[in-house]
C-alpha cells in the first residue's frame, strides 16, 4: 500500500491511537519527534470527529480514512484522506491556532494532483483542507482551501457527502 494506515470509519474510530501511530512509524522509518508529536496531537482529534461523522450517518460505517498517503510520483504525503459518499478530503494538519498561506497552497496542492494524477479522483470533487488543531470549531474558506478547526470536520463532512453517489475505497490507492 502507498499509505501506512487505511481502514473503513469504525475500524480507524475504535483503533487506540498509540497502534495507528505505531503502523504509521513502521511504515515511515525516518519520521521526527515533531512528526510523532503531530501524529499525537490529530490521530485522536480525527477520530473524534470520525466518530461523530458514524453516529449522525448510518451510511458513514462505509466510509475510509487513510493517513499519510504517499502522492503518485511523488515523496509528499497528505496527513489524511476521508474517502466520502461521492467525493474525497484531504486533510493537512497543523499544531496551530491559525494558517500561513504555505499551509494552504501546500494542500491545495495535494487535491490538485490527486484530481490530476489518480484516476479515481478523476470524476470526484476532491476537497483541500487545513486543520489548525488549536481552533476548536473555526470554519473559513479560503479560495479552493477550507479551513477547519478540528470540531469542524464532521460537520464538514456531512454536509460534503452526495448523498446519492457511491463511496470510493482505499483499496482502489
Amino acid at each position: 500500500a502507498r499509505y501506512g494506515w487505511g481502514s473503513d470509519f469504525p475500524r480507524f474510530s475504535d483503533t487506540p491511537p498509540r497502534v495507528i501511530r505505531g503502523r504509521l512509524e513502521d511504515v515511515i522509518r525516518d519520521a521526527s519527534a515533531q512528526q510523532m508529536r503531530a501524529w499525537d496531537d490529530s490521530i485522536p482529534k480525527l477520530q473524534h470527529e470520525v466518530r461523530e461523522v458514524i453516529v449522525r450517518n448510518h451510511g458513514a460505517q462505509n466510509y475510509e480514512a487513510i493517513l499519510e498517503y504517499e502522492l503518485p510520483m511523488e515523496s509528499r504525503r497528505p496527513d489524511a484522506i476521508l474517502l466520502i459518499r461521492g467525493g474525497v478530503v484531504v486533510l493537512e494538519f497543523k499544531m496551530k491556532g491559525d494558517v500561513s498561506q504555505a499551509d494552504m497552497d501546500r494542500v491545495a496542492a495535494y487535491a490538485r494532483d490527486l484530481r490530476c494524477y489518480h484516476r479515481l479522483c478523476e470524476d470526484l470533487p476532491v476537497h483541500a483542507v487545513v486543520v489548525p488543531t488549536q481552533a476548536g470549531a473555526f470554519r473559513e474558506r479560503s479560495g479552493s482551501v477550507h479551513i477547519l478547526g478540528p470540531e469542524a470536520i464532521s460537520n464538514f463532512v456531512i454536509e460534503t457527502r452526495q448523498k446519492d453517489a457511491p463511496t470510493p475505497k482505499a483499496s482502489d490507492f
